[in-house]
């Protein structure tokens, strides 16, 4: 869970900065 947990909080930042870098 911790691992899921880690791997889902890195990829919604992740998008977040992609989202923040196309607008």
């Amino acid at each position: 869970n911790t691992k899921r947990s880690l791997v889902g909080d890195l990829f919604g930042l992740l998008s977040a900065v992609t989202y923040g870098l196309f607008t």
